[in-house]
């Protein structure tokens, strides 16, 4: 279980490094140097919140669990993967489900780890 928790917090630090390599997008020679780092910042801001919470909740199995199961769903809808499955389905693959199974093995850890301690 321990490899498997290790392997899915692998998984969300590169989610978190595509959404930032992503963000890259934003650089456009039309824009100010201003609005392109402003619209960087902003763009790559999920990507900086899920690499921050990997680092600061991975002993928090039952908040990081929760956590990345509901910003799984919210990068579900946010992203309008509902619309169109067969169209967005390497975008489910990369985006909304690393979180939404990463999340599934917190919490299922969580779980073992609270019986392990009523015992």
């Amino acid at each position: 279980m321990k490899t498997a928790l290790l392997i899915a917090r692998i998984f969300i630090y590169l989610v978190g490094v595509f959404f930032i390599v992503m963000a890259l997008d934003v650089f456009d020679l039309d824009n100010t140097v201003f609005e392109n780092i402003i619209g960087f910042i902003i763009s790559s801001t999920p990507g900086i919140i899920l690499i921050l919470l990997n680092t600061f909740l991975r002993k928090k199995y039952f908040i990081y669990g929760s956590i990345l199961v509901a910003a799984s769903i919210f990068f579900f809808f946010f992203f309008r993967m509902h619309e169109d499955i067969l169209d967005s389905w390497p975008t489910i693959l990369t985006v909304a489900i690393p979180p939404f199974v990463a999340g599934v093995l917190h919490l299922v850890y969580y779980q073992k780890l609270r019986k392990q301690e009523v015992q």
